[in-house]
């Protein structure tokens, strides 16, 4: 009975653990075996609508396989018959092959689904084990036999089917290795050419230009002979690679060129509403009618470059034509929106000479031109336009920003460069040079373009006493995400010329080239302190938005407006920076260990050099939680004025006369300062006034009270006193007892003043001023005697 109980709990165990097909404690076995046989029923007719879909997916699977595997000997077959002197086909087959390999080692791995159907099939076993195993007397009749047989009969075939599936899987899985191992093994090779590609542009170079027009008719013969084999059609052979494709591009480029000028004047001239057609508007249309028409053309060549499947030649001349288009339209739109009608021919005349350089170095690329042929032509159409540039900065250097002609410099400056390492023999140098400068000078018009428009949106759009409630998208575009592509934007246009020439992978490793490497120590590299640089940028704005919002919520804890920086905002300061740093190290793999061991170190000795400081930030911690905060106004050693600043170290006192004193807050938190507007804000004055004898003062006390009273400058709720303070030496003194406002207390009282002395000299109350009565007593002079 034990053995049939355990075998019970063995089968109730295995069911419920079952992806499929399984059941619940039911109240007899009678029970259990129906509802079992019942899902086993539906798991098996599910597998079996799974096993078509599956078989459906296996056959594109296959052929996936095919196609890849036929890219991958297609790719073998071309890389290793280039040229070494036609760098730009070799780079596109390499580039072809690591993107291939890419692709491929990405793939989900196998070992991950051969575990799953290894568990179910374990699962199944286990399963049929238990059926097989159960007492022959708890199957009370021949209807549970032939449930149980039916449960083990769908229960094998559903194994047997996830056996078969993983089989297949695996045989799919072993031609896919295949594949893979042989992308690799091209992967590898790639990687070696990139070096020697690496070799040829900046290291070894070529002959000078000077040595090249010594040899020029050699040099004409031998390009002559290269685009002879390169771009004459195959007789025997189609290829999309040369012949009339070649020569279709060009007319297609025509083409939508004229296509895209015809479509935009068409635009300009007659859909634009005649409410938006202004002056400057008019001087602007061929500057804008340039910029529609590249904008049109991009779009085309990439919605081709997107449609296209198997013309590979047009795919990649679409896409890079795509590429240089939007270049064009970035920058005209830049100096549309910057520059005012008058100077916007004169910016896009000094941008059109790197344009065309630009325009120049697509070119070569997108026909693959021959090293020889670029070696020839390249220098000297290099110098001719770095001559224009020059020009057109001399022509227009009165007509646009400043900024423009700082761009327009560093242009010449960037152009002049490169035209002497052309010179020098290094052509493809001063070409990678020349790319990399267009890409950054697109990145810098776009990033200032935005600044513009933010300015604009800025005067127009966000008040100046707006919170960070209004401005904290604005904020966000102008404090993070600039700065961060400003510094991404080096980088960028790295990575996107060295895209153009099929070097990503090359520039890719650049970047994550560890040229420091200390494991333990540091690890440092491009991409490592280009992201530091970014986070920094991050933990300003968030430090940034978490003070905003704690003065937000002071100001409504307080209900008044006050800006100074207090204790707690450099503390937030201080813990945001803090996490910001740890950050920095993990990135840079600087040891932990190290860290905490140099910290406690630190901590210790710093603990007693800045004992002082570190007494005075608690003091200062003291002084915030209870006796003084922003804002108030205090009086300490005969000095009054009101706190502006409580930070780490010191308080501000901001004096009644416009100085600022700071004291320490050990010191001040052990001193007997008064807090004048803790409580209410207020302050009792005592004025004194006298007036003559004889005068009645219950009728000069109404007579100051009602006056007063009609006054916004003291506090109504504790009134207005006036006693009967004193017999003077002139007058009667009267004590006027009033409470200001203590962040007014001197003009409040001279107020005051003035109006007691109006309402005085109005009633005709004589008030005395002190006065001494000199009594000269004359006596009888004695007549001198008589000579």
């Amino acid at each position: 009975m034990k053995k049939n109980a355990i075998i019970i709990m063995v089968l109730m165990a295995t069911l419920g653990c079952l992806p499929a097909g399984a059941v619940l404690k039911e109240s007899t076995m009678r029970q259990t075996l129906g509802v079992l046989c019942e899902e086993l029923s539906n798991t098996h007719k599910e597998q079996q609508q799974n096993l078509k879909r599956f078989q459906s997916r296996n056959s594109g699977f296959q052929r996936s396989i095919g196609r890849d595997l036929e890219l991958c000997n297609n790719i073998e077959l071309m890389l290793f018959s280039q040229k070494d002197q036609n760098v730009f086909d070799v780079a596109y087959a390499c580039n072809q092959a690591t993107e291939l390999y890419s692709r491929l080692s990405r793939t989900r791995s196998f070992k991950e689904f051969e575990d799953q159907q290894d568990e179910q099939i374990e699962q199944y076993g286990k399963l049929i084990n238990a059926l097989e195993h159960i007492s022959p007397h708890l199957l009370k009749d021949k209807n549970m036999q032939v449930t149980r047989d039916s449960c083990i009969y769908l229960a094998r075939v559903i194994q047997s089917d996830i056996v078969a599936n993983r089989e297949s899987m695996k045989d799919n899985h072993e031609q896919r290795q295949v594949v893979t191992e042989k992308a690799k093994t091209l992967n590898d090779y790639a990687l070696q050419v990139y070096e020697r590609i690496r070799k040829s542009i900046f290291v070894n170079g070529d002959q000078s230009y000077l040595r090249v027009l010594s040899q020029l008719p050699r040099y004409i013969s031998d390009s002559k002979q290269e685009m002879a084999e390169k771009y004459t059609p195959a007789r025997k052979a189609r290829s999309e690679w040369r012949g009339p494709l070649v020569g279709f591009l060009f007319i297609f480029m025509a083409i939508y060129t004229i296509g895209a000028l015809i479509l935009s004047w068409l635009v300009l001239r007659y859909a634009v509403p005649r409410r938006f057609i202004s002056l400057t508007f008019r001087k602007k249309r061929s500057s804008i009618m340039v910029c529609a028409a590249a904008a049109v053309f991009a779009i085309a060549t990439l919605i081709i470059s997107k449609s296209l499947t198997h013309q590979n030649f047009m795919i990649m001349a679409t896409r890079l034509l795509s590429e240089y288009a939007w270049l064009i339209v970035v920058i005209t739109l830049s100096l549309i929106i910057r520059l005012d009608g008058d100077t916007v021919k004169s910016g896009v005349k000094l941008y059109v000479p790197v344009l065309v350089v630009g325009f120049v170095v697509f070119f070569y690329r997108i026909v693959f031109m021959p090293n020889t042929l670029v070696n020839l032509t390249f220098p000297a159409i290099l110098l001719v336009c770095t001559v224009w540039q020059l020009i057109a900065i001399k022509r227009h250097n009165s007509n646009v920003p400043r900024s423009d002609m700082f761009y327009s410099w560093i242009s010449f400056i960037v152009m002049a460069a490169s035209c002497v390492i052309a010179w020098m023999g290094y052509t493809l140098m001063s070409v990678q040079v020349l790319i990399w400068w267009i890409m950054q000078l697109t990145l810098i018009q776009t990033i200032t373009v935005i600044y513009d428009l933010l300015h604009k949106y800025e005067e127009r759009r966000i008040p100046n006493n707006a919170d960070v409630r209004r401005t904290w998208f604005y904020d966000a575009i102008y404090k993070m995400v600039i700065p961060i592509a400003a510094t991404l934007s080096v980088g960028l246009s790295i990575y996107w010329a060295a895209k153009v020439f099929d070097l990503t992978e090359w520039c890719t490793e650049i970047f994550r080239y560890k040229f420091v490497n200390q494991p333990g120590l540091i690890v440092l590299s491009l991409d490592r302190i280009l992201f530091c640089v970014a986070a920094a940028f991050v933990f300003n704005y968030l430090i940034y938005l978490v003070i905003q919002g704690y003065q937000l919520w002071k100001e409504y804890k307080t209900k008044s407006k006050n800006k100074a920086v207090s204790l707690s905002m450099n503390i937030i300061k201080y813990i945001g920076w803090g996490i910001y740093i740890y950050i920095v190290l993990v990135t840079l793999h600087v040891n932990r260990a190290g860290i905490t061991l140099i910290l406690t170190g630190l901590s210790t000795g710093i603990g007693f050099a800045m004992k002082d400081t570190l007494e005075n930030l608690f003091y200062g911690l003291s002084l915030m939680n209870g006796r003084v905060k922003i804002g108030d106004v205090i009086e300490c050693d005969g000095v009054r004025g009101k706190v502006n600043n409580i930070n780490y170290q010191s308080t501000l006192v901001e004096t009644t006369d416009g100085s600022v004193i700071a004291f320490l807050n050990s010191q001040l938190f052990t001193k007997n300062f008064k807090n004048m507007t803790r409580n209410h804000g207020y302050e009792m004055a005592k004025i004194t006034v006298g007036i003559a004898y004889g005068t009645q003062v219950d009728r000069v006390r109404e007579l100051i009270i009602d006056r007063i009273s009609q006054l916004d400058c003291y506090d109504a709720k504790k009134g207005v006193q006036v006693l009967f303070q004193n017999f003077g030496e002139s007058s009667v003194d009267l004590l006027v007892i009033v409470w200001v406002r203590v962040k007014s207390q001197a003009a409040d009282i001279a107020k005051i003043k003035e109006n007691i002395y109006g309402v005085l000299n109005d009633n005709g109350i004589e008030i005395p001023f002190p006065q001494t009565d000199i009594h000269i007593r004359q006596e009888a002079l004695t007549p001198p005697a008589q000579q």
